[in-house]
């Protein structure tokens, strides 16, 4: 039992260090690939590589802030009604719009 507990151990090292190697640059697809794939017009396919800010932004809108706020009250406060109502009552106010 304990060998092919190893076995799977040296097996489970080997995939992530073959993950690894790929992730960093080890498989990147040559320079013409990219170019062939992209056959969009040009607000699809930027030449200079930016993209949309709105599709990328990191940052959430109001109405998601909200919904995160209202789930994490719910969490927190689920068997006491009278703080998870106000929480709820919190998080609209903070985040309406």
């Amino acid at each position: 039992m304990g060998r092919n507990r190893k076995v799977r151990r040296i097996v489970g090292v080997a995939a992530a260090a073959m993950i690894s190697a790929g992730v960093m640059g080890g498989a990147a697809a040559p320079r013409g690939v990219a170019e062939e794939i992209c056959t969009l017009p040009p607000p699809g396919c930027d030449a200079g590589g930016a993209t949309d800010p709105a599709i990328t932004s990191p940052t959430a809108t109001k109405a998601q802030l909200r919904a995160r706020c209202i789930r994490k009250a719910q969490t927190k406060f689920g068997d006491n009604r009278p703080k998870k109502k106000a929480a709820i009552k919190k998080c609209k106010k903070k985040y309406k719009g």
